[in-house]
């Protein structure tokens, strides 16, 4: 049965993104992307400029996630790595 998007306060989450936090290979636990976007991130790092807007990763001290800033939609999910959390001091 393929994933639906699911609507979290002002963000859209992508059915792509709520399947790589059920991926036990990226070891997130399912309540680490609404988390993320609830409380304060640790910092904002700009990824590929696309066609359609930027995409912002949200860097918190587990987990990463990737939102269009322009439609607030969650594309993707990953696991913070050292070099991110060493930058925003966690």
């Amino acid at each position: 049965m393929p994933t639906k998007r699911k609507r979290l306060w002002k963000y859209t989450v992508s059915s792509h993104a709520q399947n790589e936090v059920a991926d036990p290979a990226r070891s997130l636990r399912k309540l680490d992307a609404p988390d993320n976007l609830l409380r304060k991130p640790l910092g904002f790092e700009n990824g590929k400029i696309s066609k359609e807007g930027r995409l912002v990763y949200r860097v918190e001290r587990r987990r990463t996630i990737g939102v269009n800033p322009d439609s607030k939609v969650v594309i993707n999910a990953r696991k913070a790595s050292k070099k991110e959390r060493r930058k925003y001091g966690n």
